[in-house]
């Protein structure tokens, strides 16, 4: 079985329909390819024109299989978490302040992500421009706001130098990082932003926090590794034009 969803925020970008397939439940080669060509012919009726997803890294046959069917492979994801988060001690660096960012502020954000982000999904594929891959981080940023996901701005003073945004799980009593920067040129204030986002957890009450990160991203990884975070996970991308 595959499943799918179809992804407007991309189609927004890159002017043709998009889709994520977000599970395959992978037995064998000749169940796959059935399955596959059943969802390709579906996802061409609804005039879908790329489509991608990302497996654990372990799959080794499913790596093949999705070869086989045309895919091509883009970019390898780390997933990192961090336990123990009520016993972190903020360390010595630069404070910055974490505020809930204002619709006033949401332009400069957008600013950030658009020319300070330079690793994922899009912006590693070579038939994906460098432009459209960050104005895909732009409009991601729109989907967040629309979505209510709690976005902070990093200030230093008055002067914004990066964000965060976070999804927190009562139920786990947990937050996923789902994006987080400094703006070009305020590199220096980097492992601060981190610091502050972990205290800020903590002084919540969380007791983990977990991100998905671009393995090619080596100075983002090495801050994670910095704060304690540990790799949970490796996952492989894979993309498809139809």
């Amino acid at each position: 079985m595959i499943k799918y969803r179809l992804t407007p925020w991309d189609t927004r970008v890159f002017g043709f329909k998009t889709a994520e397939i977000t599970q395959i439940e992978y037995q064998d080669d000749a169940l796959f390819y059935e399955s596959w060509i059943t969802l390709e012919k579906e996802l061409t009726a609804q005039n879908i024109k790329f489509v991608y997803t990302r497996i654990p890294s372990e799959q080794k046959q499913l790596k093949f299989s999705l070869q086989q069917a045309g895919f091509y492979f883009c970019e390898t994801s780390l997933l990192l978490s961090k336990n123990k988060v009520r016993s972190f001690e903020k360390e010595k660096l630069p404070p910055l302040i974490l505020e809930e960012v204002t619709i006033q502020q949401i332009p400069e954000i957008k600013d950030i992500a658009k020319s300070s982000f330079h690793y994922g999904r899009f912006h590693e594929d070579p038939n994906i421009s460098s432009d459209l891959a960050s104005d895909r981080y732009v409009h991601w940023i729109d989907d967040l706001v629309d979505s209510n996901q709690k976005i902070y701005a990093a200030l230093m003073g008055s002067k914004m130098v990066g964000f965060c945004v976070e999804k927190t799980s009562n139920e786990e009593n947990s937050t996923t990082l789902v994006l987080a920067g400094v703006a070009h040129g305020k590199e220096i204030f980097a492992l601060s932003l981190w610091n502050e986002i972990i205290y800020q957890n903590k002084v919540a009450g969380k007791s983990k926090i977990e991100a998905t990160i671009s393995a090619s991203n080596i100075g983002v990884y090495n801050i994670y590794a910095h704060f304690g975070f540990k790799t949970k996970a490796c996952y492989f991308g894979f993309h498809k034009y139809l």
